[in-house]
């Protein structure tokens, strides 16, 4: 049906961490993506989406982050 709503809950019927968004579960453990945790890949893959720029510290996604569109500032030491 072209330009449905969908609706999926947000409810699962088993346990486990790899259910949790990794957002969130980042706030719940920082260190749960150490990798000698061995977190699950497909979330390790989507981590870069929700952590912060670096430099900005805007969401990856976000428009006005524009820091990976030019070359990085030089640092005097």
């Amino acid at each position: 049906m072209a330009g449905g709503l969908s609706v999926r809950a947000n409810v699962t019927d088993r346990e486990g961490l790899r259910l949790i968004p990794g957002e969130y579960l980042h706030e719940l453990d920082p260190y749960y993506f150490d990798s000698r945790r061995n977190p699950p890949e497909d979330q390790v893959l989507k981590k870069p989406y929700y952590q912060p720029c670096v430099r900005c510290g805007r969401a990856s996604n976000d428009p006005l982050c524009k820091c990976s569109e030019g070359p990085a500032p030089s640092r005097s030491v």
